[in-house]
């Protein structure tokens, strides 16, 4: 997968998806609990920035947030949301890794939510 176009027809084709703008997706990761996490995934010419909000900012604090999360995604701020975040480059990029870094990005959310005794808000 090698191109913008590509990479916003994988996601149409394997998750539940809306477009949010020309290169802005809102995905909805799900799970047979019931469970449901929220991804983004903006899709520019070189990368894809995934992210995925799991705590308001005043539910708990930066050093709440940034001691949670024990994996390889960072941490940032997503409006006024902690969301967890990761860029996977375009230029050989593959459908697994693509695949795995949406899907994975969303349980390590909804893990984090789950941490901090946040619900299932998203």
């Amino acid at each position: 997968m090698a191109t913008q176009k590509e990479a916003i027809q994988f996601i149409r084709d394997n998750f539940p998806s809306e477009n949010v703008d020309e290169s802005l997706i809102k995905i909805v990761v799900g799970w047979d609990d019931g469970r449901s996490q929220l991804v983004f995934a903006e899709v520019l010419e070189t990368v894809i920035a995934v992210s995925s909000p799991f705590a308001e900012r005043t539910a708990i604090s930066a050093e709440q947030a940034i001691n949670a999360n024990t994996s390889i995604f960072g941490i940032g701020m997503a409006g006024d949301w902690f969301a967890l975040k990761h860029v996977l480059p375009l230029a050989d990029l593959d459908a697994s890794e693509l695949q795995i870094g949406i899907s994975g990005l969303a349980e390590i959310a909804d893990e984090l939510e789950k941490k901090l005794g946040l619900g299932d808000k998203l």
